[in-house]
C-alpha cells in the first residue's frame, strides 16, 4: 500500500513538471534548457568543454559582448574564467528549477503574469547562483590553460583560423606546435579584412598581456 502511494505521489509530482514546464512563460526557458544540454553534450562528445564547438561558441559572445552590461553579466558568472557553454548549462538548469519551484509553491493557478514575476525573481537567483556553482570549475581551466602552447615561441607559426569569424576583436586561430594543435585566442592586425573559418594566418607576435596573439592573413 505504502509502495502504491509513493508511486502515485511520483507520478503526480512529475506530471505537475511537466505541466509547469510547457506554460507559456516557462516554454522558452524549458527550449532553451534542452537546447543547451544538447550543445553541451555535443561539445562533450566532439572533443570535451575546452574544445571544439564551445571555443568558438565562446569567441562569439566575447567578440559580440565585449565591453557593457552583457560583458560585466559574463564576467560576474565566471564565463570568463571557464567554458561559455558550462556556464550557459549551469544557469539554464538553475532557472528552470527556479521556475517550477517558484510556480508550484506562489502561482497555483498558472497566472501567466504572476509566473513571469516570479521567474524575474528566479532569474536574479539563478545568476547567484550559477556564479557560485561554477567556482569550484575554475582551478581546473586554468591550470588546463597554463602552458596551452608549451611555452613554444608562437611568434612565425602559421595556423589557421577556427572561429566562425576573425576580426581586430576576437577570434581563434590553430597552430601545431610539438605537442600536436594549439589553440589560441587572436586578433587580426589593425585595418585589416575579418577572416573566415579555413583562412591561412601567421602569428606576428603576442600581446603584452599573454592572452592573445596578433595574426596576419597569409595567402598559400
Amino acid at each position: 500500500m505504502a509502495k502504491r502511494t509513493i508511486i502515485s505521489c511520483s507520478r503526480l509530482v512529475v506530471k505537475e513538471i511537466l505541466e509547469i514546464s510547457i506554460l507559456p512563460y516557462m516554454l522558452p526557458v524549458t527550449a532553451v534548457l534542452v537546447i543547451i544540454s544538447f550543445l553541451l553534450l555535443l561539445s562533450v562528445v566532439t572533443g570535451g568543454l575546452a574544445d571544439g564547438f564551445d571555443l568558438d561558441f565562446d569567441a562569439e559572445v566575447e567578440a559580440d559582448g565585449s565591453g557593457g552590461i552583457f560583458d560585466g553579466f559574463l564576467h560576474f558568472v565566471n564565463a570568463d574564467k571557464v567554458p561559455t557553454m558550462l556556464v550557459l548549462a549551469f544557469f539554464s538548469v538553475f532557472l528552470w528549477m527556479a521556475g517550477i519551484a517558484l510556480t508550484a509553491l506562489f502561482n497555483p493557478h498558472y497566472d501567466n503574469w504572476i509566473g513571469i514575476g516570479l521567474l524575474v525573481g528566479g532569474f536574479i537567483v539563478s545568476v547567484l547562483c550559477t556564479r557560485f556553482a561554477v567556482m569550484p570549475f575554475i582551478p581546473l581551466f586554468r591550470y588546463l590553460k597554463q602552458g596551452e602552447d608549451n611555452g613554444v615561441k608562437i611568434e612565425g607559426h602559421r595556423g589557421t583560423v577556427k572561429s566562425i569569424e576573425l576580426t581586430e576583436e576576437f577570434g581563434q586561430v590553430e597552430i601545431i606546435g610539438p605537442d600536436g594543435p594549439v589553440l589560441l585566442n587572436a586578433k587580426l592586425t589593425e585595418g585589416s579584412a575579418p577572416l573566415k573559418r579555413g583562412d591561412d594566418v601567421v602569428v606576428i607576435e603576442r600581446s603584452e598581456d599573454g592572452k592573445f596573439c596578433f595574426v596576419a592573413h597569409i595567402e598559400i
